[in-house]
Order: structure tokens, then sequence, then C-alpha cells
């Protein structure tokens, strides 16, 4: 009982130290600008949010709840490692990802990936690619902006693309987006 409990309260630590990190690791800096009508911030909503933290607490319950009789203390922790961790990587990186959409160009702000402007002038092309559901936005100097399509402003963001974008660059994304998302 006494390696059940010491598995437990490991694994409901374990995504408390993942919330403090994510936390920790802000993706804007601080004092950054509130949305107007020249500059919005496109992010993940509340709702996607609720959705990953109520998954993450359903996976670590289902693990101590199918695994406390059958393995013994280090066993269990091997096996919450990865099975915490794999359905928990994506979501995690989606959630602290910013794209800020000003007059000047985009901003993407990622713990993992830092800081990356592209000017509007410098933006070569933007693709969709359907299978991992993103909008990728290529500089003149082969650098990637990635937006999540769940992220919310996807709509102002192809609007904003549309006026300060040649069709060149733009291309057929968009139109892949929107049959993409008639097909769902």
């Amino acid at each position: 009982m006494a390696h059940f409990l010491t598995a437990f309260a490991i694994a409901a630590l374990i995504p408390l130290l993942v919330r403090w990190l994510m936390r920790s690791a802000r993706s804007e800096p601080a004092g950054a600008a509130p949305d107007t009508a020249d500059m919005f911030t496109m992010a993940p909503s509340l709702a996607q949010r609720r959705l990953v933290w109520g998954c993450l607490v359903l996976i670590v319950a289902l693990q101590v709840a199918l695994f406390r009789d059958a393995l013994q203390y280090w066993e269990l922790i091997a096996v919450f490692a990865p099975l915490f961790t794999i359905p928990f990587v994506l979501p995690v990186y989606a959630l602290r990802r910013r794209v800020r959409v000003s007059r000047e160009g985009l901003e993407s702000f990622s713990p993992w990936t830092g800081r990356t402007f592209f000017a509007w002038e410098l933006i070569e092309a933007v693709q969709f690619r359907g299978w991992g559901q993103t909008i990728r936005i290529r500089a003149r100097n082969g650098e990637l902006i990635v937006v999540p399509c769940t992220m919310s402003g996807t709509t102002a963001l192809e609007q904003r693309m549309r006026e300060r974008l040649p069709p060149s660059a733009i291309g057929d994304a968009f139109e892949r987006y929107h049959s993409y998302l008639a097909g769902l």
C-alpha cells in the first residue's frame, strides 16, 4: 500500500510540476501590448486548455487505476513516464504558442523555439498542411512560423495576409484550408 501511495503522489505531482514549468517559461514578454484594431494575438482557446488538462488528469487516473495492483513501485513509475509523456507533449506545445499579428508583421512566441519576427515584406510563401492542420509561413531567409489552425483568429490572419501579402506569396493556402474544413 505504501508503494501505491508513493506512486500516486508522484503521479499527482508530475502535472503540477509541468504546469509550473509552463508558467515559468512565459511565451510572451512581460508588458506585451494589448490587442487593438492594428494588432491581435492568436492563441488556443480556454476550452482547448481545459480539454488538454482534463485529458491529462484522465490519463493519470487511468494509469493509477489500471496498474496499481499489477506492478511493483519501480515498474509503476516506468509505465507512468512514457504513457504520461507521449500524449501530453504535443498539446502542451500547442497551448504555449502565441502568434501576434501587427501592422509591422508576424511575431511568434514559444517556450521551445523562442521569439521569431517576420516583417510582412520578408514573407515569401504561405502553405497549408492538412495532415498537421497548420499554416506554415516561410520567410526569405528560410525560417518558418508554424500556426496551428486550432488557434483562435485564423480568419483574421487570413484577412490580414490578403491585405499585406501579394497573391503569389499566399498561393492556394487558404483555399486548401477552407476545402479541408469543408471536408470535416
